[in-house]
């Protein structure tokens, strides 16, 4: 059944695992919603990605195009769409 709601949903899920309240390496799932599933994503350790740019690319899946989403600096590199 073409768009039907679970080929909609999205889900995501992440921990705060920082003892100084860092928001940097921190364990993200995102699934659902056509992202392409079944990889892992690492980013430069010594220059993390804001976590704001993977909420502006799940904006933009959601088809709502903002240029920016707080503190994002851009869409989350590697997050295709099926």
């Amino acid at each position: 059944m073409a768009g039907a709601r679970l080929d909609r949903a999205r889900a995501c899920c992440w921990a705060r695992t920082s003892r100084a309240h860092l928001s940097n390496n921190l364990p993200f799932i995102l699934a659902g919603g056509g992202w392409k599933h079944g990889q892992h994503l690492g980013f430069d350790v010594a220059k993390p990605y804001p976590l704001t740019n993977v909420y502006l690319s799940v904006l933009h899946r959601l088809g709502i195009n903002r240029d920016k989403f707080s503190s994002s600096t851009g869409t989350c590199r590697g997050l295709e769409m099926t």
